[in-house]
């Protein structure tokens, strides 16, 4: 089993958390998945297929590897990792965790996969897009990250800030989310769901920050009924 808790009993434990941490909705969730396979996968990373990306501007420097060959073709513990974030049982727990009764996964990890972030690398804070250019008609709902940095130090920053507004409205950071390893962060995406790790990484060269994305889907709107791109600062 990937998972290390039963999810249908657990999810009754943090939901109250999930839904009244600020400034959004969200949680960081340590130890969920099993900590050998995880390991594994992080070896693996440079062994994936998929769709590689990479941005290099103002707003964020980052690599990322995306595509249903993280399901398909990759190495072993990849596909494990990655159909456990996609399973039934998983998403079930999420419908649960939000509320969202008609949560669906996105096999194909469009914007998610495998996360990259290189030292001086860095996400501006941002509200992610509302509505995916290949379904105008569904919603981006949630996100869930899951960390691979195994004796992550603190002065190297990377974590992930959730803010109560955008910078130049005056916004500040509420909570932060350390990238350990094995730590999952889900939060939902709204109208105001202000987050990013926005200070240049201040790991060493052969360090990075490493995470396992994934995004889902509703047919029903959360508040942000317009559509827009990523919207930085």
């Amino acid at each position: 089993m990937i998972f290390t808790k039963n999810l249908s009993e657990y999810v009754k434990e943090i939901k109250e958390e999930f839904d009244t941490n600020t400034p959004f909705s969200h949680i960081a969730i340590k130890g969920l998945f099993d900590d050998d396979i995880l390991r594994a996968a992080r070896e693996e990373i440079s062994r994936t297929r998929g769709v590689g990306k990479r941005y290099a501007d103002e707003n964020q420097i980052k690599q990322l590897v995306e595509g249903d060959e993280l399901l398909t073709s990759s190495p072993p513990n990849i596909r494990k990792v990655f159909t456990a974030l996609n399973s039934p049982e998983f998403v079930t727990f999420l419908q649960e965790l939000s509320g969202i009764v008609d949560l669906y996964a996105d096999d194909t990890f469009r914007g998610g996969g495998i996360h990259h972030i290189p030292p001086g690398g860095k996400l501006g804070i941002h509200v992610d897009f509302s509505r995916p250019k290949w379904n105008r008609d569904t919603f981006r709902r949630c996100n869930v990250l899951l960390y691979v940095n195994e004796d992550w130090k603190d002065e190297w920053g990377g974590h992930l800030e959730l803010w109560d507004d955008s910078v130049r409205n005056g916004g500040k950071c509420i909570n932060k989310i350390t990238p350990e390893f094995n730590t999952l962060a889900i939060f939902g995406t709204k109208k105001a769901s202000w987050h990013g790790h926005p200070h240049p990484l201040a790991c060493p060269d052969d360090r990075a920050r490493q995470s396992f994305a994934a995004y889902y889907y509703s047919d029903s709107p959360s508040d942000d009924l317009d559509i827009h791109s990523t919207i930085f600062n």
